[in-house]
């Protein structure tokens, strides 16, 4: 284990070490310009009614500061114009995200915020990870038990709306349904992270393959030989029972499905690590894509709108360290019930 936690700790170290280069490469890029202008650009840009913007209006103050300097090139005083009224925007800009700071200015309040996007995150992920085990369960006993037919009574457009909503971004069905809730509640922002993107639908089916993977090994057919309940029928009493397809472990010893279950979770480690990254990603844009102001997504799309470059690689260092957490959570969960399958198949088999 500490093996698992040594190699977490070194891909930290490293992206840690090229976000530092990236932002003392990019330092240099938010220096403005801050000098007094040039007595003839302060002359022509005390002048009122010009638009600067305009190119008609450039042209003829172009030719205006050529007839009357005929030795002037008035297309390159025009362009120094220019240029110095960019260099007075960026000066603003460059003001406005020292004031639109977040990390360093108001470190609280950023703390608060990354604190509450671990929450949701956390929910969000969990519920996802057991909706997935749950319905690729209940997938499999209904393949086992070929009675996927039964699904054939749902109405065709019923279906297609379900599949439509599942895969559907999760902004958009937001935006659709924006006057029937307030998008910055809780279990709103819970129920869009779930049940759009595409996420149940996609890790259900990754573990009904797993399952059925593990269904065709050689063990099962040893646990067969044993003499094991091979009564794959979901919800009955004498084959899988509803707290066994509802639980979080689903475990179900003496019954042939908890040898596949038992290896399918096993195995479901790499898909999990993969989930986490997906769910983290859909949270961000979902925040993001509905302006919720005061969540972690909507305060990372600020400062990078104010171009808050330190505080842009703060946000996603702390985001691919809430990544990498959760992969060391699975990584060490998965090498405890390897232990676990071992110290088993050694006791069964002295």
């Amino acid at each position: 284990m500490a093996s698992i936690t040594f190699r977490h700790l070194g891909s930290l170290l490293v992206v840690s070490i090229v976000f530092f280069f990236i932002g003392m490469a990019l330092q240099p890029l938010r220096t403005v310009n801050t000098s007094k202008p040039d007595p003839t650009i302060a002359r022509w840009l005390s002048v009122p009614g010009i638009d600067w913007q305009d190119p008609l209006h450039q042209a003829i103050v172009a030719d205006l500061i050529e007839a009357a300097n005929p030795d002037s090139d008035g297309e390159m005083v025009v362009r120094s114009i220019r240029r110095y009224q960019s260099d007075q925007l960026a000066r603003g800009l460059a003001e406005n995200r020292q004031q639109a700071g977040l990390v360093f200015h108001d470190p609280f309040n950023a703390l608060r915020q990354f604190s509450e996007f671990t929450l949701l995150y956390a929910i969000v992920l969990i519920f996802s990870v057991f909706g997935a085990q749950t319905i690729g369960t209940y997938r499999f006993l209904l393949f086992i038990r070929k009675e996927e037919q039964e699904s054939e009574g749902w109405h065709d457009a019923g279906r297609t709306l379900l599949l439509f909503v599942l895969f559907s971004p999760g902004f958009l069905v937001a935006y659709s349904l924006k006057a029937f809730w307030t998008a910055d509640s809780w279990p709103v922002l819970v129920a869009l992270g779930l049940l759009t993107n595409g996420s149940l639908a996609l890790y259900s089916q990754k573990f009904l393959n797993l399952l059925l993977t593990n269904h065709h090994h050689g063990f099962i057919q040893m646990a067969r030989v044993r003499g094991v309940n091979e009564n794959f029928s979901p919800g009955k009493p004498d084959g899988v029972p509803w707290r066994v397809i509802l639980s979080w472990k689903k475990s179900c010893p003496g019954h042939l499905l908890h040898h596949s279950m038992l290896n399918a979770r096993l195995d479901y480690g790499p898909t999990a690590r993969e989930q986490a990254a997906f769910t983290v990603t859909c949270l961000i844009i979902l925040e993001m894509a509905l302006n919720i102001q005061g969540r972690f997504g909507y305060e990372l799309l600020r400062q990078v709108l104010f171009r808050n470059l330190p505080d842009v690689l703060i946000m996603m260092a702390s985001l691919f360290l809430l990544v990498r957490a959760t992969e060391w959570v699975v990584d060490v969960q998965r090498y405890r019930k390897q232990l676990s399958m071992d110290r088993s198949a050694s006791g069964d088999n002295p």
